[in-house]
């Protein structure tokens, strides 16, 4: 149960990901059949599980300074576990109905925050010097 101690990881996304969630957001709350964007959802969400992998794996792979047989196969190993994400999400969620697709879109409207306390303004990872 989350309480004031709470810790959460948040990641930034980028202002065309940002609009398109918004926007699919208050078109499927609106709508009385919520399956026609089924698609649009799916797609969503692989947006955003894209831009969370490349955020907590890649980014700590180039601050570590990973070689490049390492960086390689971090790469292959995320693209294989992005491409069994996007099977999966196109199965589970193309079989929702209107009432679980609902769920879905208010989840992913209450992790959206608007600035992170601590983040920095340009959003970027920087090297560590040695």
């Amino acid at each position: 149960m989350p309480n004031s101690e709470q810790l959460y990881l948040s990641y930034p996304l980028t202002p065309e990901i940002q609009a398109n969630a918004l926007q699919l957001i208050e078109k499927m709350k609106k709508s009385e059949n919520r399956k026609i964007y089924s698609k649009e959802l799916i797609n969503l969400i692989l947006e955003l599980t894209d831009v969370a992998v490349d955020y907590f794996f890649y980014n700590p792979v180039k601050l570590a300074k990973v070689n490049m047989i390492g960086k390689s196969a971090v790469d292959l190993a995320l693209k294989t576990a992005k491409r069994a994400v996007g099977v999966i999400a196109g199965k589970v969620i193309g079989g929702m109905s209107d009432v679980q697709l609902l769920i879905i879109v208010d989840f992913i409207e209450n992790v959206l925050i608007k600035k992170c306390p601590t983040q920095n303004e340009s959003n970027e990872i920087e090297d560590i010097d040695e």
